[in-house]
């Protein structure tokens, strides 16, 4: 099954810093308008530190329509710049903690700050177009309304 899906030990192999330049290569094309509609950004596989922490080695996406989505919410907007290096940044949590409102989500905090506050990342083990997919979705990178 991972070999028809590309994912665990059959996923593509991306080294961070690769995962991380092409992130933000594609954020400046969302900044920029020209990004294509649908686009999925892959964000690597997870580092030893997230393995440690429970997250599986499983790739890990966000969707560039949440991220935009996710940028414009009246209680945490962000500018999209702000999270410029996100893989890095996840790859490299200050901390990793099991999300207390959703059963095998992760919460990571982040160095990336916005007005002196952490960002924080959710990742789901989730549904990926409708269907299940065994893959991490990293779902809301967002600026909490809170100081961490």
């Amino acid at each position: 099954m991972q070999n028809e899906l590309g994912v665990g030990n059959y996923g593509r192999k991306l080294r961070p810093d690769d995962a991380n330049e092409r992130f933000n290569a594609e954020l400046q094309q969302q900044i920029d308008g020209t990004l294509p509609k649908g686009h999925t950004y892959r964000l690597g596989m997870p580092s030893g530190v997230l393995q440690s922490a429970g997250i599986p080695n499983l790739p890990i996406e966000l969707q560039a329509s949440r991220l935009v989505d996710k940028s414009m919410q009246e209680n945490h907007p962000f500018d999209l710049q702000e999270v410029k290096d996100l893989p890095m940044a996840i790859q490299n949590p200050l901390a990793v903690f099991r999300s207390a409102t959703h059963i095998g989500s992760h919460v990571i905090l982040t160095e990336l700050k916005h007005k002196g506050k952490n960002f924080v990342a959710a990742l789901e083990e989730g549904q990926k177009y409708g269907k299940e997919c065994n893959e991490e979705c990293c779902r809301q990178p967002y600026q909490p309304s809170y100081a961490v």
